[in-house]
């Protein structure tokens, strides 16, 4: 049986299309159409993003369960939430694959390919939805980042808003990008505002939201979910561009973002003698030294995160005082010429080897880096995939430029890492067979 790879594309409609493989090519065609959603209510609604998922069922259980057990403020390590809740909403359609869409209405749509339907909605957002993405650990939790200054953590079985990311130290304009890392213990967002900041997961309180959230039953309950505010991140800073940050991606312990400056920058929150003295904390993760004891509470993902306040004699303190600064290590940035045009989004496969980012200005190409290379970063030179529009070559553009130059908004591997799709203005779509 040949394996098939599904991608969706989104504007004023939510296209569905199949790329077929070598083996189940036929009639020419590289890139099949499937399906299209339209929302109800039709041109006032324009989708910016998308993300795909697949509920799990019984394998959730495990996944949540292993997303819970972690340790608390007082160094204590037990299971203090519970069981997963048996019950289900049965909105959620069992073991299937489900594609969520959002955009300049705010309004997010769970869709169901396979039964062609949209079980459920999540209204929330005071404005437009830049990106969703959902946990990794777990396929029924989805983060949204909105235009209304806030991250949003969204339970798609219960229709929960679990948790509200921003506020007092929160972004001061647009989020437009984030990610979650692969241990689901950080939350990356990106902004406007030149800003980005760094929010955890892995706190007490938001693990028992999290799991009272499945609980939780709107129809059987007068009262509304209680959902939790975090208004301070564990990191946040604006050394890293000058513009908007339209792109950020966890990479390990570091992190990939771009904006409109020609290049892609590599960093890394704090400096890098904080990361030894992480490290000494968590070999010494036995001594009875309060400073110890206090790093390793700092210490995620190897990443040491400072306290989120400092008060005015200099002590620590979470609640009251003033913002604690926040430094960064830039490790390197590489070149992109023709990449100073905002809301451009790159992408890394799924193994972390490849990264590849599309032009928004000149002739339309793609760039993809070796990331395997990084020994030599200072020579690292990217394969140029220059877009065919061998079939529009006597079209152009409202603006009368030809059609050849115009911007390769967002890319996308496939699992396998052999397959690149790219797509941009005037309904552009390309695909790439990566060797």
């Amino acid at each position: 049986m040949c394996e098939s790879i599904n991608f969706a594309l989104f504007s004023l409609k939510c296209t569905i299309y199949q790329i077929l493989t070598e083996d189940n090519e036929s009639l020419n065609q590289n890139i099949v159409l499937l399906q299209n959603f339209s929302d109800p209510q039709g041109d006032k609604e324009e989708f910016f993003c998308c993300a795909w998922t697949r509920d799990i069922d019984d394998k959730a259980q495990k996944s949540l369960q292993s997303f819970m057990n972690i340790d608390d403020s007082n160094g204590l390590n037990e299971s203090r939430l519970g069981s997963y809740p048996a019950s289900r909403n049965n909105d959620i359609p069992s073991n299937q694959q489900l594609l969520a869409i959002a955009g300049k209405r705010g309004v997010i749509r769970i869709l169901c390919p396979s039964l062609a339907s949209c079980p459920v909605s999540l209204s929330g957002h005071g404005q437009s939805i830049n990106e969703i993405r959902f946990h990794p650990k777990h396929p029924l939790l989805l983060f949204s980042f909105s235009k209304d200054h806030t991250i949003r953590l969204w339970n798609i079985a219960t229709r929960v808003l679990v948790c509200i990311f921003g506020g007092a130290e929160g972004h001061r304009s647009e989020v437009l990008h984030g990610d979650v890392s692969l241990s689901g213990n950080l939350l990356l967002s990106a902004g406007m505002d030149h800003t980005i900041k760094v929010w955890r997961l892995d706190s007490p309180s938001l693990g028992k939201a999290i799991q009272e959230s499945f609980a939780y039953r709107a129809k059987d309950n007068p009262i509304p979910y209680p959902t939790i505010l975090q208004h301070f991140p564990e990191f946040s800073s604006r050394e890293v561009h000058g513009n908007y940050i339209d792109c950020a991606r966890w990479y390990g312990s570091f992190v990939i973002s771009k904006s409109c400056e020609n290049k892609v920058t590599f960093w890394r929150p704090g400096t890098l003698d904080q990361e030894h003295l992480g490290s000494a904390c968590e070999n010494e993760h036995n001594s009875k030294s309060s400073m110890v004891k206090i790093g390793r509470q700092n210490f995620v993902d190897n990443l040491w995160l400072p306290k989120v306040m400092q008060k005015v004699d200099g002590k620590p303190g979470d609640i009251c005082g003033v913002p604690t600064e926040h430094k960064v290590s830039v490790i390197h940035q590489i070149k992109a010429p023709g990449c100073d045009l905002w809301y451009i989004r790159f992408d890394l496969d799924l193994r972390n080897r490849r990264l590849a980012l599309g032009t928004g200005t000149g002739p339309s190409k793609i760039y993809v880096w070796d990331l395997n290379q990084l020994q030599n970063a200072f020579s690292l030179t990217p394969q140029v995939l220059n877009v065919n529009y061998s079939s529009f070559r006597n079209a152009a553009t409202e603006s009368g430029l030809p059609l050849t130059h115009g911007a390769i908004r967002h890319i996308r591997f496939a699992n396998n890492g052999k397959i690149l799709i790219g797509v941009g203005d005037n309904g552009i779509i390309v695909r790439f067979d990566i060797k």
